[in-house]
């Protein structure tokens, strides 16, 4: 692994400890823990299991986390077709619609495991 650095919040890190800096914010490990547990989810349902953790929440927030995640490879996402409304019994169908599906990386599980042995 290269020696990567980048500034963040006016501090340095290397490639290693600036991943564990991005996991340990307390939303953002919350996403990964709940990802640790079931994937793959997509934006709304990790917002309901935050919620459901007592964590308040929107999406956009959970979007802006998942995005940072994303950057620096702690998640990937796959866009999936979802039918929110299938045929019910009315016989009305909606249209699919299309919903990114995060799950952990490999790097992600190493922090996870990480973090959980420090505690």
């Amino acid at each position: 692994m290269g020696k990567n650095f980048h500034k963040e919040n006016g501090g340095v890190f290397m490639e290693r400890e600036e991943k564990l800096y991005i996991a340990t914010h307390p939303i953002r490990l919350k996403i990964l823990k709940i990802l640790e547990k079931e994937e793959p989810l997509y934006v709304n349902q990790i917002v309901e299991r935050l919620r459901n953790e007592g964590v308040d929440v929107d999406r956009k927030l959970v979007s802006y986390h998942l995005s940072r995640l994303l950057q620096y490879g702690l998640v990937e996402g796959e866009f999936r077709l979802l039918n929110p409304h299938p045929l019910n019994d009315y016989a009305v169908r909606s249209y699919n619609i299309a919903v990114k599906y995060f799950r952990l990386t490999d790097e992600a599980r190493k922090i996870l495991l990480q973090i959980s042995k420090s505690l």
